[in-house]
């Protein structure tokens, strides 16, 4: 009798197991439709700081934000080419005055320019962006770095307890861009390969990654621990005006603790990164977290990873979508 009944207990626990499995595949959000291709060439920002139209995807539609501030539905009409050539004739549905006709300036299915009425906006072209710093006197910057002492850590603040997260999950992938010149500098800033963190800060990320593999995605770590001569020499390389996107080494940075990381979603099919709409490390308006722009695809994606790490314990960074602070930074020393 006593066995049967253990053998019910344990099939129950198992079924247990299995509901709350399904209870977070179907809590995941429905995922929105690809978009149509040519849409691709189309979306993006037009303009300057002092006016612009942000073109986006949202649940199908193509909708423009006119400096940040009011939004209209766009209704593609028309698509003209002659060779490599065309135009697009897009119907704007103003709320509170007539229709209006914008054009879409193309070249090879590319938008180059947004026209309204005599005015013509050029189309940003964020792969030609200068956040990809390159400096001529790099070494120079690491030597003086290699030279400098780091903030003074009051005696309270936790030290070492260091962890691999990849040491409780294999399939978390690493690749770690400061090892290899693929970075924003263009110059390999670590000596090795190691990917840690401090224990409770790698138990969280796990746990966030064993959320996401439910639905098909898991976690791609591209850095963590930092240490402090690097983080001198990113601010030293960028310029003022992006200062906003590294950290001042006089405070130090959530890399320096252990207690940070920059991640994205792969799926674990095929272990690829997944379109965020924007890249790693990129220093303009689509890095923010908060960035409406793109497309409902990518946008989320960005909430799903958002959501698996807060529910860890981790915050994002309002500048990175990528930038993750795990809820006790503040607890540890600057190594």
């Amino acid at each position: 009798m006593i066995r049967v009944m253990m053998q019910w207990l344990a099939f129950g626990i198992f079924l247990n197991c299995l509901r709350i499995q399904a209870s977070e595949v179907e809590a995941a959000p429905t995922r929105p439709a690809v978009i149509r291709p040519e849409w691709a060439g189309w979306i993006g920002s037009y303009g300057d700081a002092l006016w612009a139209v942000l073109i986006l995807e949202k649940e199908g539609r193509l909708l423009a934000v006119i400096n940040r501030r009011e939004t209209v539905p766009l209704e593609p009409e028309a698509v003209e080419t002659s060779g490599s050539i065309g135009r697009c004739l897009i119907k704007v549905a103003w709320t509170n005055r007539p229709p209006q006709v914008w054009q879409l300036n193309l070249r090879k299915g590319q938008a180059e320019s947004l026209r309204i009425g005599i005015q013509t906006f050029p189309r940003r072209s964020w792969e030609k962006e200068t956040w990809r710093t390159r400096v001529s006197n790099m070494g120079q910057l690491l030597a003086q770095a290699a030279q400098a002492s780091s903030p003074a850590n009051e005696s309270s603040l936790l030290r070492g307890d260091w962890l691999e997260p990849a040491t409780l999950a294999l399939d978390l992938r690493l690749q770690s861009r400061y090892v290899t010149t693929n970075n924003f500098l263009g110059v390999a800033l670590y000596r090795e390969p190691v990917v840690r963190l401090r224990k409770v800060v790698a138990e969280a990320l796990v746990r966030a990654h064993h959320r996401l593999r439910s639905v098909g995605f898991g976690i791609l770590v591209w850095d963590a621990y930092r240490p402090w001569a690097v983080t001198k020499v990113m601010w030293d390389a960028v310029p003022p005006k992006y200062h906003q996107f590294v950290s001042d080494p006089a405070k130090g940075s959530r890399h320096n603790r252990g207690a940070a990381v920059d991640v994205t979603l792969c799926t674990l099919s095929l272990a690829s990164e997944v379109d965020m709409g924007g890249e790693y490390d990129e220093m303009t308006e689509r890095s923010y977290a908060n960035y409406p722009g793109g497309t409902s695809l990518q946008r989320w994606h960005r909430e799903l990873l958002r959501k698996a790490m807060e529910a860890e314990g981790f915050s994002v960074l309002p500048e990175e979508w990528w930038h993750f602070d795990y809820k006790e930074w503040q607890t540890y020393a600057i190594e």
